[in-house]
């Protein structure tokens, strides 16, 4: 464990089965430490369609938790902006605390099943909208859909990674 290992992820990870598991080449020790929820977020967010950046993107993470997958999409791939949303005020207050040096990253106290209502998604639209190893807690898988539709900007994407 780390100085940094209470701010660890609960995701499990994603790794391609070859020898070293790396799709990233991660050069700082606390990037490494948690290569394998890294990799599920750089997939999750960039690898599904191939793409290199985020430069320009709008990017909104429900069920955020501390925040740490985000954060690292956000100072690493340059997105222009993006917002955690999760039910927990703990994980916020824990995310907003660890993470204040990244630019153009926020976090909300919200109820990703009434999206409208968190502050800082009315009227915006996000060009991606991730929900990491999370959608199998909400109660209401649907209406998260329909709004995280309505939040997405025309040709956005919400991805959802999951074991379900």
């Amino acid at each position: 464990m780390t100085k940094d290992s209470k701010y660890s992820s609960l995701n499990s990870g994603y790794a391609l089965l070859t020898q070293n598991g790396e799709t990233l080449q991660l050069t700082s020790k606390s990037d490494r430490f948690h290569q394998f929820q890294y990799q599920l977020y750089h997939y999750a967010a960039l690898g599904i369609k191939f793409q290199d950046s985020l430069s320009g993107k709008h990017v909104l993470d429900l069920c955020c938790g501390r925040g740490g997958g985000l954060a690292f999409l956000t100072r690493h791939f340059k997105a222009a902006s993006a917002l955690g949303i999760d039910f927990s005020s703990h994980s916020i207050s824990t995310a907003q605390d660890k993470y204040t040096e990244v630019e153009n990253l926020s976090y909300a106290h919200g109820d990703v099943e009434s999206l409208a209502q968190v502050e800082g998604v009315e009227g915006k639209q996000f060009d991606l909208v991730t929900c990491i190893e999370s959608y199998h807690c909400l109660r209401n898988e649907g209406a998260v859909l329909k709004q995280a539709y309505e939040a997405m900007h025309k040709e956005g994407s919400f991805v959802i990674a999951d074991a379900f």
